[in-house]
């Protein structure tokens, strides 16, 4: 499991973690609502959050669940040569550089919780959890770059509105919407 991943894990856990000390709850930025269920824009004061890009849905159709869509940003490092590299990520395959490769500028995931016995513990299991490429030739770091992200999350997030989550294809929601976005920019890496 890659390092984001077990961040993001973390940072899931101590979201939902019923700890007796009062401790601050997540910021609500916004709310929308449908008959399909809740959806909360949530503030997240993690390092690599794409700011205004976490959402959660509390579906009208499954009680005691929720899903956690989260976007984060990978972030840049320095090679050997000390030029500015866009992931730890980037364009490697078993340990080499591929050129050409699209190197992945953030990490979208869809975290499913459900509470259980008596809402006093809550259970995390990760549905997908994608690299993807919204930034492409452009500078790493851009407001673009992460202008982009919040767009494409925000789409997904607002499909949980008009949909059960179950019959999205998420893959394609995301390549549609990125492509309509990034344009020739963007491609899931790979799934992990």
């Amino acid at each position: 499991m890659t390092n984001a991943i077990q961040r993001l894990l973390r940072w899931i856990r101590a979201l939902v973690r019923r700890e007796p000390k009062v401790k601050e709850s997540p910021r609500i930025k916004r709310e929308w609502r449908s008959p399909w269920g809740v959806l909360y824009l949530l503030v997240r004061n993690t390092p690599e959050a794409v700011d205004d890009a976490t959402y959660r849905f509390y579906p009208a159709y499954i009680r005691g669940v929720s899903l956690l869509l989260t976007c984060d940003q990978y972030r840049p490092i320095r090679d050997g040569n000390g030029l500015n590299r866009k992931s730890s990520l980037q364009g490697i395959r078993n340990g080499t550089f591929t050129p050409g490769h699209p190197i992945p500028s953030h990490r979208l995931s869809l975290t499913r919780l459900t509470t259980t016995t008596g809402f006093t513990a809550v259970d995390t299991e990760i549905l997908w959890s994608y690299p993807v490429d919204f930034v492409g030739i452009k500078v790493f770091g851009d407001a673009g770059g992460d202008r982009y992200a919040k767009i494409v999350t925000a789409e997904l997030a607002l499909l949980l509105l008009r949909k059960e989550s179950g019959s999205i294809n998420w893959e394609q929601q995301i390549h549609r919407s990125a492509l309509k976005w990034v344009g020739s920019n963007h491609e899931i890496l790979e799934q992990n």
